[in-house]
């Protein structure tokens, strides 16, 4: 009955993959596996306005080919587009989680500008320098994904060191391309040494590739001995004129055809494999474990388990259910005892309330806000646990977790749908002003007014990195989109990026003189955006954190700011309670609507920005619609000395937190 069930799956994935690969010019090859899975995927890019190549298509048939007969389950795209792209990446990072090997290639034209690596899709249309960013695709998504994924062994080949297509017209453009550091157990081979132009080749082949595909048909050879036999070849048909390049932090041994006494590594009982997963996820307080297990194992074991525990969260909205809270959102109703105590210490001075900033608005001009406003929704669980005044929220961007951090020195890790605390954090000498969840279930972050970030693995509460550089009280935290990076900003005004686990600083920039009140990163990483206290909002350039556009001023000091999901718009609402949004590339003014209320005490933007909740200085509470400027829902606020707010998905989760309580909205 299981072996049924999961043919039937594996039949079905077959044919939407079919489907999917004939609307997009995608071609799906499938090998024989056998010992540890090997996943590829590979682009052919030659179809481009000026500077055609005539061997790209070429190079990445026959590459495709013969990774298929090593065993690899291959899918080639040829003269892509930046969405298939992208769409492509994403899905091999999906499929390079089941472990093993993976290994993306590439050929066609890519660039170098400020020292990052962009592969330039086919058909670009591309005008001005400017916008080559925007239109390219970041070799930095490819690692991200790999990084992520944490699987056995990596390998990024890059024959795309051709020429400038665009000439002395973009003068921004280094030659060559730029060096970069590989990843944990990844090999990133370049056609030619950093900097250096590689050749297109005469005949059927361009020249790197040529030379790697005779490698590739020895057996025995080891993942870096291939490399060094390509790299002889070029160098001596091009009589050193190219000479190829690879960065590696390899400490694992890989063959592509293994010699005959290289055993196969063992492979795993399926059996083995369920319970691993679900031993992963059985503890979860996250929806989406569940549903991962399910989506892989939809007869499994567990399935029947995975299944109630989902009956039972089904309270909490999934995201992008864009829904008002309200009565019947499924929030529990009783109250929760306090559920631990801490250990008592020193309370310190209480910092100003902080504010939680997530997503932004997506609005366009509309008329004032609407006089009709709904009832307020029933408030559900309220929260217990720490020992002094809560002064920062946030939610997952699941919807199901929720993290506060208090002037007790504690950050806590609740679930939404019971109320139950899941974990304590402790560490910080002094209140924790600032914390944040990854976009993956694996990281958390705290900041405090000891002018420290720490870095926490959500699965254990283990301290992984304590990040050291702020010389004052950490006020905002960000992660990037994949988590391999992270900001943090301090009242006096600095912001720090860092490498993410190693808690590696990478470089500073002060925004200004004053409180730096929010971070967002744009939803491709590129860009950050910092709100400051004297009124300022300004777009970064993650490159080098420099300043690249400004927005605003608005008429009170913004109390929050981040971009639309699509990145396209810059949302903000200021301390008199007003909404902004902004076109992200031109800066233009695109809305501004005036709530009416009483100057907010906290404020929350939505996750993926669809409203935001205002707690004003007279009690009042509401939550607006961002792109009409509408009342939701108006009432009296939970009680006195609101010190913060925060919203889930599509604001269907709202906490506010009143003195050392949070109280489900």
């Amino acid at each position: 009955m299981l072996g049924a069930g999961l043919a039937a799956a594996v039949v079905m994935a077959s044919m939407a993959a079919g489907a999917l690969a004939a609307e997009r010019n995608l071609v799906v090859t499938r090998a024989q596996t056998a010992g540890e899975p090997r996943v590829a995927l590979v682009i052919g890019n030659g179809d481009y306005p000026t500077a055609p190549l005539a061997n790209s298509v070429n190079d990445a048939r026959a590459i495709a080919q013969r990774l298929s007969e090593l065993r690899f389950q291959v899918t080639r795209l040829e003269n892509a587009t930046q969405e298939q792209m992208y769409d492509a990446i994403r899905v091999f990072g999906d499929r390079l989680r089941d472990g093993g090997v993976g290994l993306f290639y590439y050929a066609g034209h890519a660039l170098q500008v400020r020292g990052r690596n962009y592969l330039l899709p086919a058909r670009a249309a591309i005008q001005r320098e400017d916008e080559i960013l925007y239109r390219t695709v970041d070799t930095g998504q490819i690692l991200d994904k790999m990084e992520s994924a944490r699987n056995r062994v990596n390998v990024v080949i890059l024959d795309a060191c051709r020429n400038n297509p665009f000439g002395r017209d973009f003068r921004g453009i280094a030659p060559g391309l730029a060096v970069v550091d590989a990843p944990y157990n990844t090999l990133i081979a370049f056609a030619t040494a950093p900097g250096a132009v590689a050749s297109d080749g005469s005949g059927r082949n361009g020249l790197y590739t040529q030379h790697l595909l005779q490698a590739l048909a020895s057996p025995g050879l080891g993942l870096e001995d291939v490399f060094k036999r390509v790299r002889t070849g070029v160098r001596q048909e091009s009589a050193g004129r190219q000479v190829p390049w690879e960065s590696t932090s390899l400490e694992v041994d890989f063959y592509f055809d293994p010699p005959p006494n290289q055993a196969a590594p063992a492979v795993p009982d399926p059996m083995t494999l369920e319970l691993a997963f679900w031993d992963s996820v059985k503890g979860s307080a996250d929806a989406e474990d569940y549903r991962a297990y399910l989506k892989r194992y939809p007869e499994g074991q567990f399935a029947v388990l995975a299944r109630n525990r989902l009956r039972v969260m089904a309270a909490v909205p999934a995201p992008g259910v864009a829904t008002a809270p309200s009565a019947q959102a499924g929030m529990p109703a009783a109250s929760v005892a306090p559920v631990s105590a801490l250990v008592a210490v020193p309370e310190p001075a209480k910092p100003a309330p902080a504010v939680v900033a997530m997503a932004a608005p997506t609005a366009n001009v509309t008329p004032a806000p609407s006089a009709q406003s709904q009832a307020r929704p029933e408030a559900g669980n309220t929260l217990r646990g720490h020992g002094g005044e809560v002064l920062v929220a946030a939610v997952s961007r699941s919807g199901a977790q929720a993290l506060t951090g208090a002037a007790d020195r504690s950050m806590r890790q609740w679930d939404l749908a019971s109320g139950r605390e899941l974990r304590v954090f402790l560490g910080h000498g002094d209140a924790v002003t600032a914390v944040a969840f990854a976009p993956d279930p694996r990281y958390l972050l705290s900041g405090s007014a000891d002018r420290t970030v720490r870095l926490w693995d959500a699965a254990t509460g283990r301290e992984i990195a304590r990040l050291q550089g702020h010389t004052g009280t950490v006020s905002a935290l960000a992660f990037g989109p994949t988590a391999r990076y992270a900001a943090s900003a301090a009242e006096d005004g600095e912001v720090i990026l860092w490498e993410i686990p190693s808690g590696t600083l990478i470089r500073r920039a002060r925004a200004d003189a004053n409180r730096v009140r929010s971070l967002a990163f744009s939803p491709e990483g590129r860009t950050l955006l910092a709100a400051s206290s004297d009124g300022g909002i300004q777009l970064w350039d993650i490159g080098n954190l420099s300043r690249l556009r400004s927005f605003g001023p608005v008429q009170g000091a913004p109390a929050g700011a981040s971009f639309s999901e699509d990145g396209r718009r810059i949302g903000a609402v200021d301390a008199r309670g007003d909404i902004w949004s902004w076109d992200t590339q031109s800066g233009a003014l695109l809305g501004h609507h005036a709530t009416g209320g009483a100057s907010p005490v906290a404020v929350a933007l939505a996750t993926y920005g669809t409203t935001a909740l205002l707690v004003g200085s007279d009690g009042q509470l509401g939550q607006w619609d961002i792109a009409t400027g509408r009342a939701l829902w108006r009432s009296a606020g939970p009680g006195p000395h609101v010190t913060t707010t925060a919203l889930g998905p599509r604001g269907a989760t709202g906490l506010t937190a009143t003195d050392d309580r949070l109280v489900l909205q």
